[in-house]
């Protein structure tokens, strides 16, 4: 019997040093997945406060504002389309 008691002693200290090393792991992990948010949230905002940034939003704004206008310069709210010449401009 002390035989089979060393061996389930063996086993079960195993098996306490597996569960400590999951836990350690698992608090290593969240650790690094914080110190992760918090860099990805420093990029981000390091980045919106760039020239590059700045300068991608006011040419995607002006991109959008030229879409909008070439749009509302074909469609005649009367479906009126005799009045829209080539350039897509109202004849008046």
């Amino acid at each position: 019997m002390g035989n089979l008691g060393n061996k389930l002693n063996k086993a079960y200290a195993g098996e306490v040093k597996q569960t400590l090393k999951a836990k350690s792991w698992r608090k290593e992990l969240e650790s690094l997945k914080l110190k992760l948010e918090e860099t990805k949230k420093y990029a981000i905002e390091k980045f919106t406060k760039s020239k590059e940034y700045n300068h991608d939003m006011v040419e995607c704004f002006n991109n959008g504002f030229e879409m909008f206008r070439d749009y509302a310069s074909v469609i005649s709210l009367d479906y009126n389309w005799s009045e829209i010449d080539v350039a897509g401009v109202w004849e008046c």
